[in-house]
């Protein structure tokens, strides 16, 4: 977790607003905020190895990344009860969720204030 606030984003390669998520929001916050007491921690659903690691490069997503590489079916999914993606969790510091499925400008206005 991060030290103050922690954004754990479902998402995958194959996905288009996932991957301009990934540019245009999470990357900018990443380069704002880690400092600042923000991690990020991408968790993909793609079964492709190579496919992962490219758009983890192409998206210049240098946060932390998990992945099951089992596609549709992995465990997180079910665990977390997400059916569509881009989905995402906003943990505090103790790991409470605090919101979720923020994106575009509403995320990045709440990681601005909450990190104020």
């Amino acid at each position: 977790l991060g030290s103050r606030l922690t954004v754990l984003d479902i998402w995958a390669s194959w996905c288009a607003p996932c991957r301009r998520e990934n540019r245009d929001v999470l990357a900018p916050l990443w380069a704002q905020y880690q400092t600042a007491g923000l991690q990020i921690i991408g968790y993909s659903i793609d079964s492709s190895p190579a496919a992962w690691r490219a758009a983890i490069v192409k998206d210049g997503a240098s946060w932390l990344h998990a992945s099951h590489l089992s596609g549709d079916a992995a465990p997180l999914m079910d665990t977390l009860r997400i059916i569509t993606i881009p989905a995402n969790f906003i943990l505090d510091n103790q790991g409470k969720v605090i919101a979720k499925n923020l994106h575009g400008v509403t995320l990045k206005d709440f990681v601005r204030a909450y990190l104020k």
